[in-house]
């Protein structure tokens, strides 16, 4: 009736699914309705394709806005077999699958205790999966050569959609 909402006290509940807010739009369309809010945690996890690794911090946090999904965890390794991967370390875990359109979306990686000859690292999640890759910048993903040791902090954050 072009008067203002206050709620005191208590939550606004849609009585139905596929209910939303519309946000300064002229017209009640699914694309115009925020529909989707969730915030929690995850269990990220990694590998490596010449071994194992056994972490003993695997923490990840998500918010889900929409059909946007921002990302972050830590990861720290414990235990390790076959040394060094030759190819990039693998990790997965994410809360949602990347979207099928949305191919290698770019990630930020640090890893502190580092042992390797490297400007840094890269990574990406990859196309209509909850996983991706991590490898050395200087060499690119397909041959990292990135030595795994103990008490390695991986560190990944990023934003994709689903």
């Amino acid at each position: 009736d072009g008067t203002d909402l206050t709620i005191g006290a208590g939550d606004i509940v849609f009585g139905t699914a596929g209910k939303g807010i519309c946000l300064g739009v002229t017209s009640n369309t699914d694309a115009n309705t925020l529909d989707d809010y969730e915030e929690g945690t995850f269990t990220p996890s990694m590998t490596i394709e010449t071994g194992s690794v056994t972490l003993s911090t695997a923490t990840g946090y998500y918010l889900k806005i929409g059909s946007l999904v921002w990302v972050y965890c830590h990861m720290v390794v414990s235990a390790h077999s076959g040394g060094h991967a030759d190819n990039a370390w693998l990790w997965s875990g994410l809360p949602f699958t990347n979207s099928t359109n949305m191919d290698n979306i770019p990630i930020r990686v640090y890893a502190s205790g580092l042992t390797a000859t490297t400007n840094g690292l890269t990574g990406y999640i990859d196309n209509n999966q909850t996983s991706g890759r991590i490898g050395a910048q200087t060499t690119g993903l397909s041959n990292a050569s990135l030595l795994i040791q103990n008490s390695l902090g991986v560190y990944i954050s990023g934003t994709y959609h689903v």
